[in-house]
């Protein structure tokens, strides 16, 4: 079996700064993961009375609500306790 081997050109070393200053930026860099991950999550939830206002209004154009508009004008029509035919 031949030998592998190759030849490095170019070396680089960096320093860190010793095991204080790894521990140090690796907990600054779990906190703003976390952070990231806490404002993923509260971006996610949704106000869901807002969200149906939404739809009911027209302002998200749905077809879920369209059946109030067509029944409004007619004699015996009542949508809710706000949009009554008297």
């Amino acid at each position: 079996m031949p030998a592998k081997s190759f030849d490095i050109e170019t070396l680089e070393v960096w320093g860190v700064g010793g095991d204080q200053v790894i521990a140090n930026a690796l907990g600054a860099r779990m906190q703003s993961r976390e952070i990231t991950a806490a404002n993923i999550r509260k971006a996610r939830k949704v106000d869901k009375a807002a969200f149906l206002e939404d739809f009911q209004s027209g302002l998200i154009e749905s077809k879920a609500f369209k059946h109030r508009g067509e029944i409004r004008g007619r004699a015996d029509a009542c949508i809710d306790d706000k949009h009554k035919n008297t």
